[in-house]
C-alpha cells in the first residue's frame, strides 16, 4: 500500500472514527466556538449544519465540511470522518482526538476504539461472490436454488486489543448480484485502559492515537488475506 493512499488493490476506505469512553463525561462542553478557540479544530474547518449543531446535557454535536462529526454523551466523545473515498492524507479525527483529549485531561477516560469502514474495489466482473466461497462446503446451507447473503464476523482476541471485523455484501437485487457485488468491511479496534493513574492513562491513549496508521495497516491486511484465501478479486 503506497505510503500516501488510504486505500489497497481490494479495498477503498470510506470513513475512520476514534471513539473514547468516559466516565461522567459532560457534553455540554462540545461546541464549535470551544473546539476553535482550544485550537481542537483548525480554524479553516467550516462548520455545516446538516446535521444540525446540538448541545445538551445529554447529547451534543458539531459537524463540519467533508463529512467530520464529533459527538459527544455522558459516556463517550466520538470523532468521525465519512466520504466515498477517504486517503489517509484526508484523515484529521485522530489528532483532533488528541487535542481534545489534551485540553480536557481530567475526564476519567476508559475506553478507546478505532473503526474503520471500507468496501471492495470492483474494476471487472467479481470472480467470485462471499457467499459461493463460503457455501462451497457447506451445501446443505442453500435452500432449494437460493443461496443466503453471507454477513460474517471475525473477533481476533490479542493482549493488548481486541479486532472485530465484519463483512457483508450489499446486495439489493440479483441484478446487482450478477454484475459486480460490493463488499462491505468494517472493523472495529478496541483497546481498554487499564492505568489507575490520570496522567498514564492520557499518555496511554496519546500514545494509541499516534500509531492509529498501524491499526488501518492491520485493516487492510486483514482485507487482504480475506479476499485472496476466498478467491475474491
Amino acid at each position: 500500500m503506497p505510503a500516501s493512499d488510504g486505500n489497497s488493490r481490494n479495498v477503498e476506505l470510506s470513513g475512520l472514527s476514534v471513539v473514547v469512553a468516559a466516565t461522567s463525561n459532560n457534553p455540554t462542553i462540545l461546541n464549535a466556538d470551544f473546539l476553535k478557540h482550544n485550537g481542537i479544530v483548525l480554524e479553516n474547518h467550516i462548520v455545516v449544519e446538516n446535521p444540525p449543531q446540538v448541545s445538551t446535557p445529554a447529547f451534543s454535536q458539531v459537524a463540519f465540511e467533508n463529512g467530520l462529526i464529533i459527538r459527544a454523551d455522558p459516556a463517550r466523545i466520538l470523532f468521525e470522518q465519512f466520504t466515498d473515498s477517504l486517503t489517509i492524507e484526508d484523515i484529521v479525527c485522530a489528532d483532533i482526538a488528541k487535542r481534545y483529549i489534551k485540553t480536557i485531561p481530567h475526564v476519567p477516560y476508559s475506553a478507546i476504539g478505532i473503526n474503520v469502514h471500507g468496501y471492495g474495489v470492483r474494476k471487472k466482473r467479481v470472480r467470485k461472490k462471499v457467499s459461493d466461497a463460503l457455501v462451497e462446503k457447506g451445501k446443505w446451507m442453500k435452500i432449494k436454488t437460493v443461496t443466503p447473503e453471507f454477513q460474517l464476523k471475525a473477533i481476533y482476541k490479542f493482549d493488548d486489543k481486541k479486532v472485530t471485523l465484519d463483512i457483508a455484501e450489499n446486495l439489493t437485487s440479483q441484478k446487482d448480484a450478477e454484475r459486480a457485488p460490493r463488499i462491505i468491511f468494517q472493523a472495529n479496534i478496541h483497546r481498554d485502559i487499564t492505568e489507575t493513574n490520570q496522567q498514564m492513562r492520557i499518555n496511554t491513549l496519546l500514545s494509541i492515537l499516534d500509531s492509529w496508521k498501524g491499526d488501518l495497516s492491520d485493516f487492510h491486511s486483514l482485507v487482504e488475506n480475506f479476499n485472496s484465501k476466498n478467491n475474491i478479486q
